[in-house]
């Protein structure tokens, strides 16, 4: 008997342990099940992770872009850049920012394996999350008081973004903008609790 779709699915949901909402994405584009198959077993990644870069990221710049998404991943990308791609993240060897970076190249053409484009842009490497960033984050802090004073001021988080982005270029975007993020939140919720503390006494 022939499988059911709504079996196939709900089989395809127990295989790789995925929502369902994530597996009708993936089954709108049913060309694409057996690419993301392959890419899931040949790197033994988490296939939450690959359906991020291949149906939320490649996918949602292409809906923007207003550009064929089967096209992008079968000719643009095709299995080996995809793998490329996704190992160059696995192993941490580029940064998410960076990866996207090297997703948005290939999108618009750049021919290039993206192993091949982090070397010539000076992604490759450990994502840097030592004291290289902690002392362009404190650098960066100390340059910019009036954002800072804001975000204290205000409570408003989203000029934070400036700050993740003058720190990732001062470590030649090597650094995980997350990370960066988060270091920042804690030296400024730290200094605003310093002034707390010491309008108290």
């Amino acid at each position: 008997m022939r499988e059911l779709p709504f079996d196939f699915k709900r089989r395809f949901c127990d295989t790789f342990g995925m929502d369902v909402s994530d597996v009708k994405v993936m089954f709108k584009n049913p060309w694409s099940l057996e690419l993301f198959s392959r890419i899931v077993w040949t790197l033994q990644v988490d296939p939450n992770i690959a359906f991020q870069w291949i149906y939320r990221h490649i996918l949602g710049n292409c809906i923007k872009k207003d550009l064929d998404f089967r096209q992008i991943v079968l000719q643009n990308f095709g299995l080996k850049k995809l793998v490329d791609l996704l190992s160059l993240i696995k192993d941490s060897k580029v940064s998410v920012a960076n990866g996207k970076d090297i997703m948005m190249r290939i999108i618009d053409s750049d021919a290039r394996m993206p192993t091949e484009i982090a070397d010539e842009l000076g992604f490759t490497g450990a994502v840097v999350t030592s004291d290289e960033v902690r002392a362009a984050v404190d650098d960066v802090i100390s340059k910019n008081q009036a954002i800072v004073q804001k975000i204290q001021k205000t409570g408003n988080m989203g000029p934070i973004m400036s700050l993740v982005g003058k720190v990732m270029e001062a470590v030649n975007r090597k650094g995980d903008p997350v990370v960066i993020q988060s270091l920042i939140n804690e030296k400024i919720n730290t200094a605003s609790q310093l002034n707390e503390d010491a309008n108290k006494k």
